[in-house]
């Protein structure tokens, strides 16, 4: 399973570059909706096909991440960067504890919940392909102004533009995507380890008093809780980008500050004894992370028009070298290990080391070829647009 997982997951990675479109995202998620579906029929009859499917399942999502986060930045505004990547980013965790609060609600009825989830995504299938565009110049929901600047700004949209090498000496010197690995790294650990399924329920249910809440009242607090830093995440990006567009290296402090942070949180897993706080400290790394988004991928060589997909791809494909650890070694002896003995260092390890890689990315980012000064200072309000082509 991991060789397949592995393999899948570095074709997910690789695949936007050549080729990206709507309908890929279209595709994925239909063959992922009937494969909801069918799971529920499955389940007592036929194991080798119930098995079959959920790895179709997990394929399928391999392919639509990598190419959701490309497709989306290639005609992304530059002001709107840091609010498209942070729900977008978040968006993923946010449904993952949706699904999971779902199926707690229908007492773990696997039937209901795959029948819902399959529907669900059926009707977002639908919603995507009415409400989606191929480019700008054909999204009627923004305007003349706004598709010029994109036109004009985000070069990738011209069918030309595909054809220019990777940049992957510029990627591998990009300290901060670093920090990005770390995190996942943590998640597979968190995975393996036991202790990332302690963490379903929202800490917002104790921020509300719903220790013991089931049902409507559990998953009312975990919207609220997610929601709130989607959105918090979101606002706070775009008004720091807005405003600073003409003032130096505002995205790269974007970044970094959130990726400290999201070491700062990381660390302190390692002294964390409470569950709640192993909760808080967590969901806070990851929302951090998913904030330093937005730096890493724009600044220094600004590959959100065509490479946010494969950064992100190629993360959650080195992420998953640590699966054999689950096939090799007793899982309770695992568990018992991780967290008794080996976690502590590990969080402190890897905060330390995102607070490294920011450090020196701080000190040396100014060498890239990109200026800094000149991302994003594209206005395209005080255009006209009698020239748009």
């Amino acid at each position: 399973m991991c060789p397949i997982l592995f393999t899948g997951r570095l074709l997910g990675a690789i695949a936007p570059l050549f080729f990206c479109s709507k309908y890929i995202i279209l595709v994925t998620s239909l063959v992922q909706s009937v494969a909801l579906i069918a799971i529920p029929l499955l389940m007592t009859s036929q194991e080798d096909l119930f098995k079959a499917t959920l790895l179709v399942i997990e394929i399928v999502t391999i392919f639509q991440i990598p190419a959701a986060y490309t497709f989306m930045s290639r005609w992304t505004p530059h002001h709107e960067l840091g609010k498209h990547m942070t729900v977008l980013s978040t968006g993923t965790y946010f449904a993952f504890f949706t699904y999971v609060q779902i199926d707690s609600f229908f007492r773990m009825n696997y039937r209901v919940t795959y029948f819902l989830g399959g529907s669900l995504t059926l009707v977002w299938c639908f919603l995507w392909l009415v409400f989606s565009a191929p480019d700008p110049h054909k999204c009627f929901y923004i305007s003349k102004e706004e598709q010029r600047y994109l036109f004009h700004n985000i070069p990738h949209i011209r069918k030309v533009a595909i054809n220019v090498p990777v940049p992957l000496k510029k990627m591998l010197s990009c300290l901060p995507l670093y920090g990005f690995l770390l995190v996942d790294l943590s998640v597979e650990i968190y995975k393996i380890s036991g202790r990332y399924y302690k963490l379903t329920n929202s800490f917002f249910m104790n921020i509300l008093h719903f220790q013991n809440a089931e049902g409507p009242q559990s998953i009312a607090s975990m919207l609220i809780g997610d929601c709130f830093f989607i959105i918090i995440a979101g606002v706070i990006t775009d008004r720091l980008i807005e405003k600073g567009v003409n003032l130096n290296n505002t995205r790269k402090s974007v970044s970094s500050i959130a990726l400290w942070g999201s070491g700062i949180a990381m660390a302190f897993l390692g002294y964390c004894t409470n569950h709640v706080n192993i909760r808080v400290a967590f969901n806070v790394s990851f929302y951090l992370r998913s904030l330093a988004i937005v730096g890493p991928i724009t600044v220094p060589f600004d590959i959100s028009q065509n490479y946010g997909g494969f950064i992100i791809g190629i993360s959650r494909t080195i992420s998953t070298l640590l699966f054999p650890m689950v096939n090799n070694i007793e899982r309770d002896i695992l568990r018992r290990a991780i967290i008794k003995e080996v976690w502590d260092y590990y969080s402190y390890g890897t905060g330390g080391a995102i607070f490294v890689a920011n450090t020196i990315f701080l000190m040396c980012g100014d060498i890239y070829k990109r200026d800094f000064d000149t991302v994003g200072s594209y206005d395209w309000r005080h255009e006209s647009i009698h020239s748009y082509p």
